[in-house]
């Protein structure tokens, strides 16, 4: 609906200025060309890099934030549960969240290294803690992994978690 109104909007200022330019043609050209500048304006700043949102990411650093007792298990259906233990080191900030990348590999055993081991798919996930200085919780998260693969009876879905960034206040 709103989108409906931003159009009538639209259609209503571009009726107002072509009937300005015809009943005044100097006026109206100097209302177009100052409409045309600020649109241009308005979006010259609209698509500027918002400083404070990286400034936010980069004030706890990736080593002040620890992971702890990752777990991963079949939830229901093609959803898998990843589980931990989050730390936050900070003595100053809170985590509101963070950011992980995880590998999913197929490997053949449970003892078998994690370099050897087939990369099925990568990706990024972002997970809201609300995590006070100093302080650590427990965390889920549920990943729809429905393009995994065939998998043998012996082979093992193993995932590798890390920290890539925390975003604070």
């Amino acid at each position: 609906m709103g989108f409906f109104y931003g159009l009538i909007a639209i259609l209503f200022i571009i009726f107002l200025l072509a009937y300005t330019r015809i009943k005044k043609p100097l006026f109206g050209n100097a209302l177009i060309t100052i409409t045309l500048l600020l649109i241009s304006l308005s979006t010259f700043f609209y698509f500027q890099m918002d400083k404070r949102i990286e400034k936010k990411q980069q004030l706890i650093p990736v080593e002040e934030i620890s992971l702890t007792d990752v777990n991963s298990s079949l939830a229901y259906g093609n959803n898998y549960k990843l589980a931990a233990k989050i730390k936050n080191h900070s003595k100053r900030y809170r985590l509101q969240s963070v950011n992980l990348q995880i590998e999913f590999l197929k490997c053949q055993s449970a003892q078998q290294q994690l370099g050897k081991c087939l990369l099925l798919k990568k990706g990024q996930y972002k997970i809201k803690t609300r995590l006070a200085a100093s302080q650590s919780s427990n965390i889920e998260k549920y990943i729809m992994l429905d393009d995994l693969g065939v998998f043998n009876k012996n082979d093992i879905l193993r995932w590798k978690v890390e920290v890539l960034s925390g975003v604070a206040r």
